[in-house]
């Protein structure tokens, strides 16, 4: 059975491999639905694909290759993708456009530019993938911000926001692209495990592991869900907009066609005047009467005919203008036809009088075209009514220019129309109903449609009090006039029942999805723990049975096994139920009190977890003194880790065992040296009596060389026996060496100010980093200070210095740490023996200052092993400088069974 993990992890490489591919067959082909997956989406930068796809062979790489064919991979994608990003990031700050983006397909491109944030993507994942090997807590960081922008653009298309993410950020990264870097994202966090390994942990301890998962399920799938009735709602709401739409624009053109036919009544008129000079009263009701104006028009109140009438004329007319003023002429209404009852007949009226009428009037003659006057409310009916005017001139050709149309204006026809008639016979046809509430305002544009300029509304109540309208605005023309018309509906009016609740329905099956996704989440989750139950029952019985102490812990540190032999080792009191489960730096804490250097063994422990290599027999003293051994072994399947197997054994009885051995050579040793210094010194003086043959001194000669062997045999006996170095191991690793000296610079300042001594610590602004055993390298600058140190006076001085040593063709050769000082120095006829074991110089001595002339016979052993060297220089009463240089390509490694620690004790 595949475990869920390694199937999401194919499930998400997969889908890195072939939706690239399927763009990339987009754009060779011209297919905008492998391009765009909806074309009203941003299309996926092919350029984008080609490094999706350079990501997915790193994907690929990180379950298939190892070591440095590996690490060339992400190199390579990780190099490329950087320079793509920062380059476009850089045409989008007004720099350089290299049109890196266009590179393929520039013709079917266009203006489709990889977007600022697809850029800023892989930006950050090639930084990612350049750093995928150190585990740097920025690239998780990185990986993080990646995840946040594409699930905001992936929501901005789910919810219909992407107006709002395309102005604030240029133009939008497209879908595809979005959820590629969402799966990519998580699939290294979820690949980091010591990422979430610490979360995880904390959620398993409080049993809120698999609740939290399943509400993430859920959570999520109804997010899915209701993205999708989003975009349901939204092609509802498109599809009803657009119907609406279509109905409203054959309205308005139907008002527009209607009022252009009643307004055309005005050319009849104009007819009339232009096939005869002078047309009679008596002519003129007899046309208005033929062509039936009250049946044909019935908005029509009423058309009449004012001709211009001079000052001097106005006398000689059968009725009296009005309102009586003087002025150079007028033009009063002579003939008129009202068709609604009750309305004036007006004849003799100026309609120069008034404002409005003279600026329609002259309006309508410069124009040579119809005008039409605002609506006004009638003096005798009350109702409102509006007119068009038409010139008629006496010169029948056609009027050039406005001067000629002035001077041969002969009169103006006008068409009066009442709103209260007309409107009804508009919308009396089947071209409305009652769905739409339409009202017309007599203004040129939508942003004042005031209640003052309302011509016209239906007053559908059953629509002024819906919450979910549809609005649409349109604009007519009425002679030189403009009316907007403003259209109102219920939107689910224009919606059959069954899609009317498609939204809700989609909610509903979604939210039966969620339910369903998280139900069989939580039985694979269950069932997966029972399987992992059973196999735990049988790995517990053959644990318990071994003869040794068993501790077991799970890939985020956990105990999962341990037997009784392991806990009486540990002195641990109790069920031992009650301590599997609980982390292991937990459990470290109850034994604290049975371990005799409690933050050694804590360390050591971190240290080996970290590396997970195999650690075999390691020494370990409890409080009791009771000397254990300890192995670890790390658990890899499918060369996953998952998890350690600690094994601890009682060595105690070998342990004195080898300390009576011990005692016995430091004994034998001690007892040896005293007959042979008497064998030494009694040869010296026979020698030097000088009252020997030549043979007889060859003798003695022997006999002293001899005793000297057997002295240097019992010198080195007692170095064993008293430090007990043994063989130790150096592991060299990637590491800063300025932050390592860095620590032993803080921990060795307290000793210098309790001696009021001043430390002045040097280096370079910034080292690589090089193969560094960081215990030893930490040993050897903390026994350069504490030397220092206690070789110094009160108020002396101390320098801490490193720095590059380079050669005459500028090319750095290795790195020198210095520690010099202002101290006793060393006496010059005994500088040959500073690096000897338990040497102590003459001038310390009868100072009597503590130390035990170990410290620089075991820096210069480390440093020796570990590849280094080590020099000096001195000055009696002047002070020392100790030099270690370490080649470029850092310490040597060396294989033992002793760490440097543990060879120091």
């Amino acid at each position: 059975m595949i475990h869920l993990r390694t199937l999401s992890s194919r499930i998400a490489i997969a889908l890195t491999v072939l939706i690239p591919i399927l763009v990339l067959i987009g754009w060779t082909i011209n297919n905008q639905i492998l391009t765009r997956v909806f074309l009203q989406f941003t299309p996926m930068n092919p350029i984008s694909a080609i490094l999706f796809l350079m990501t997915s062979i790193c994907l690929i790489a990180t379950q298939t290759l190892k070591g440095q064919t590996q690490r060339y991979c992400f190199l390579s994608a990780g190099t490329i993708m950087t320079i793509v990003g920062l380059l476009m990031l850089i045409k989008y700050s007004g720099g350089p456009d290299l049109k890196i983006d266009r590179i393929f397909f520039e013709p079917l491109l266009g203006i489709n530019r990889m977007p600022i944030t697809t850029s800023f993507n892989f930006l950050l994942l090639g930084f990612i993938l350049l750093s995928y090997s150190s585990r740097y807590v920025l690239a998780s960081i990185f990986k993080i911000i990646i995840l946040l922008i594409s699930v905001y653009a992936l929501f901005a298309y789910l919810y219909n926001f992407i107006g709002i993410y395309e102005n604030t950020l240029h133009n939008p990264m497209a879908i595809h692209t979005a959820f590629l870097f969402c799966i990519i994202s998580i699939y290294l966090l979820v690949k980091e495990d010591v990422w979430n390994r610490h979360i995880i942990e904390i959620l398993r301890v409080k049993k809120l592991f698999i609740p939290i998962v399943l509400i993430l399920i859920f959570s999520i799938s109804m997010l899915l869900a209701g993205g999708v009735s989003v975009l349901v709602n939204n092609n509802l709401e498109q599809q009803s907009n657009l119907q609406f739409k279509n109905q409203t624009g054959q309205i308005a053109a139907f008002v527009e066609s209607r009022m252009n036919l009643y307004i055309g009544s005005i050319y009849g008129l104009q007819g009339l005047f232009a096939a005869s000079n002078s047309v009679t009263e008596s002519e003129w009701k007899a046309y208005v009467s033929e062509i039936n104006v009250p049946t044909r028009y019935p908005g029509v109140s009423a058309t009449s005919f004012a001709p211009k009438v001079f000052l001097e004329e106005a006398t000689r007319l059968p009725f009296k203008i009005y309102p009586s003023v003087t002025k150079e002429y007028y033009f009063p209404i002579s003939y008129v036809s009202n068709f609604v009852q009750g309305t004036s007949t007006a004849q003799g009226f100026d309609l120069s009088s008034e404002s409005e009428r003279f600026k329609t009037l002259s309006k309508a003659i410069d124009t040579d075209t119809p005008s039409a006057t605002p609506v006004v409310i009638a003096a005798i009916s009350k109702v409102p009514i509006f007119s068009v005017y038409a010139p008629v001139f006496k010169n029948k050709t056609l009027q050039e220019t406005i001067e000629d149309r002035q001077k041969n204006i002969q009169g103006i026809v006008s068409v009066s129309f009442r709103l209260d008639k007309i409107f009804p016979d508009l919308f009396s046809t089947s071209i409305t109903d009652d769905r739409v509430n339409i009202e017309i305002y007599d203004t040129p544009s939508a942003e004042t449609m005031q209640k003052e300029s309302l011509l016209y509304d239906t007053n559908i109540t059953s629509i002024q009090n819906v919450k979910h309208k549809l609005q649409e605005i349109k604009k007519i023309y009425v002679a030189d006039r403009v009316w907007m018309i403003k259209f109102t509906a219920n939107k689910n009016t224009y919606l059959p029942v069954v899609e009317r609740y498609g939204q809700e329905v989609v909610l509903v099956l979604g939210l039966l999805f969620s339910i369903l996704i998280t139900m069989i989440t939580y039985i694979y989750i269950r069932s997966h723990e029972q399987a992992l139950l059973s196999k735990n029952v049988q790995l517990e019985a053959l644990v318990k049975s071994f003869p040794f102490g068993v501790l077991i812990e799970d890939e985020y540190r956990k105990i999962t096994l341990g037997n009784a032999k392991m806990m009486n080792i540990f002195g641990i009191t109790g069920e031992q139920k009650n301590f599997v489960g609980i982390p292991v730096l937990q459990a470290m804490e109850l034994i604290r009190p049975n371990i005799k250097d409690y933050d050694e063994f804590k360390r050591r422990d971190l240290d080996i977890v970290k590396k997970y290599d195999v650690v075999v027999d390691e020494k370990i003293e409890l409080a009791n003194d009771i000397v254990i051994s300890r192995s670890y072994i790390p658990l890899y399947y499918h060369e996953k880790l998952h998890g350690a197997m600690w094994i601890y054994k009682d060595i105690t009885e070998e342990e004195q065992i080898d300390r009576m051995k011990t005692e016995f050579v430091s004994l034998a040793s001690h007892q040896l040296r005293t007959p042979l210094t008497s064998i030494k010194w009694y040869s010296e003086l026979i020698e030097d009596e000088g009252k020997m043959t030549k043979t007889q001194k060859s003798y003695i000669h022997e006999i002293r060389e001899a005793s000297d062997r057997m002295v240097s045999l019992v010198g080195s006996l007692l170095n064993v026996s008293r430090l007990e170095l043994g063989t130790f191991a150096i592991e060299p690793e990637k590491a800063d060496l300025l932050e390592v000296v860095e620590v032993a610079v803080r921990e060795a300042q307290m000793n210098f100010d309790l001696k009021k001594q001043k430390l002045t610590y040097t280096h370079p602004e910034k080292l690589s980093a090089m193969m560094l055993d960081t215990k030893v390298t930490h040993i050897i600058i903390q026994n350069l200070l504490s030397n220092a140190c206690k070789y110094t006076p009160e108020n002396g001085s101390i320098n801490l210095e490193i720095k590059k040593v380079i050669a005459k063709n500028g090319v750095p050769t290795s790195i020198q740490i210095s520690c010099a000082d202002n101290g006793y120095g060393i006496p010059i006829q005994q500088q040959g023996s500073v690096f000897k074991k338990l040497f102590r110089a003459d001038n310390v001595r009868v100072l009597d200052v503590e130390g035990t002339g170990l410290g620089l016979y075991i820096i210069k052993t480390v440093v020796e092993a570990a590849g280094c060297t080590i020099s000096f220089t001195s000055q009696e009463n002047k002070g020392t400088t100790f030099t270690v240089t370490l080649p470029l390509k850092g310490m040597v490694p060396r294989s033992g069974k002793k760490s440097l620690s543990e060879a120091m004790e």
